[in-house]
């Protein structure tokens, strides 16, 4: 419960003081953050750990293991994957080592999210199809948005005096609240996103793929057709393109809901 509170707490503090914090040094190599407000619990007795506690060690111990024989079999040694997949996909791969971190894990987990989550950064954005900008996918749904910039935030909770992760949180937020030009992505008028996939350019247009979302259920033609229910009935054939050609006018260029199944 100790964990929880304290977890929790920190989550949603440094979202709101990301840049207004302060550090002090302790015995530890990175320094201490102090959040207003913040509830502190320190320890007053020392004896001997419960049971539940020394196997939540071991288990952590062991996912360090996993997450180096990770690094040695399938990184290359500047830290990009010698076999991707999709972009939210591949900083999956590292997202969870800062919060493993976070919770009593080595600090070097942390120091290999970051080494991680910088170099599919850079194989994206000068590879890959180019996807990414200013650090920042191009465009994609709030699903998988949501999915890759996970390990992001887990980022704040281990280490929130990070400089260039600051500036980059600035900048990631600033896409949302047109301080970046290239980046219009909220309509301030009907305060609304202004599309199913936004980024780092902005809203994408009518030729985003909205086959994807469909083919997976996480997007519905529902109302406009409502007898879609899943990607199962665009096939080949000139009825396939007629609906995706549909798909791509509702779901790529205006408000349409993201997982609504019907």
């Amino acid at each position: 419960m100790r964990y929880k509170i304290i977890l929790f707490s920190l989550f949603f503090s440094i979202l709101i003081s990301f840049a207004c914090i302060s550090s002090a040094e302790n015995g530890d190599s990175r320094p201490v953050v102090s959040i207003p407000g913040i509830v502190t619990l320190k320890a007053s007795v020392m004896e001997a750990p419960p049971g539940w506690a020394v196997k939540q060690r071991y288990l952590i111990k062991t996912m360090e293991k996993g997450a180096e024989l990770f690094i040695d079999k399938l990184t290359y040694p500047d830290g990009t994957l010698k076999r991707g997949g999709k972009l939210d996909d591949d900083y999956e791969c590292f997202d969870k080592w800062a919060l493993l971190y976070t919770i009593g894990g080595d600090e070097k987990l942390l120091d290999w999210s970051l080494k991680g989550w910088n170099a599919i950064t850079r194989q994206w954005t000068y590879g890959r199809r180019k996807s990414v900008y200013k650090e920042f996918i191009n465009h994609n749904d709030a699903l998988h948005l949501s999915e890759g910039y996970n390990g992001f935030q887990y980022f704040g909770l281990a280490d929130p005096t990070i400089h260039e992760n600051i500036d980059r949180a600035k900048r990631f937020a600033g896409f949302y609240m047109n301080e970046d030009p290239e980046a219009p992505n909220f309509d301030p008028e009907y305060k609304i996103i202004r599309g199913i996939a936004t980024g780092s350019n902005g809203p994408a247009d009518r030729h985003y793929d909205a086959g994807y979302n469909l083919r997976y259920g996480h997007a519905s033609l529902y109302p406009m057709i409502p007898n879609i229910k899943s990607y199962a009935v665009f096939q080949q054939g000139a009825r396939a393109l007629k609906k995706n050609t549909a798909a791509q006018l509702i779901t790529s260029v205006t408000d349409m809901p993201l997982c609504t199944r019907q």
